[in-house]
């Protein structure tokens, strides 16, 4: 399950088909037969749990990203979205990627790979509830666990 707030229809579509071989139907959750894709302005710790309870156990969500779940300020702030989608991935096995954006005093033109203390962070967010990383830039990549 793909879950995105950023994402247009047409820019996932053009992303999904560069991908695999495109992506059916115009609503705003599509299925491309093994990716199931949620986007919408409603898109929450609530909505993305909704989801996941009817899947198997394994499942594997990424959310794009994790600082605009609690943009609209309707919904619950960040730090508590964290908490329901950490205890929902314990309890139905789900296995949740959250992107996330980093901090702007990360050096990319330094060159090297941020760490879990330059992920941007607008909103508290227990980051104990993220069991690994893993870190891009520039072609580089770093796995870690916590």
């Amino acid at each position: 399950m793909f879950f995105t707030l950023e994402y247009k229809q047409a820019d996932r579509r053009a992303r999904f088909d560069r991908l695999r071989g495109g992506i059916a139907g115009s609503a705003t959750t599509q299925s491309t037969g093994v990716i199931e894709i949620g986007a919408s302005d409603d898109v929450s710790a609530g909505t993305i749990a909704d989801h996941l309870e009817r899947a198997p156990r394994g499942t594997v969500a990424v959310i794009d990203y994790l600082q605009i779940l609690d943009q609209d300020r309707r919904k619950s702030p960040l730090g508590e979205q964290v908490d329901v989608l950490h205890r929902l991935s314990r309890t139905q096995g789900a296995v949740l990627a959250v992107l996330s954006q980093i901090d702007r005093r990360f050096g990319v033109a330094q060159g090297g790979l941020p760490t879990r203390d330059d992920v941007r962070l607008p909103n508290p967010v227990a980051m104990a509830a993220f069991n690994k990383t893993c870190f891009l830039n520039a072609g580089q990549l770093r796995f870690g666990e916590t």
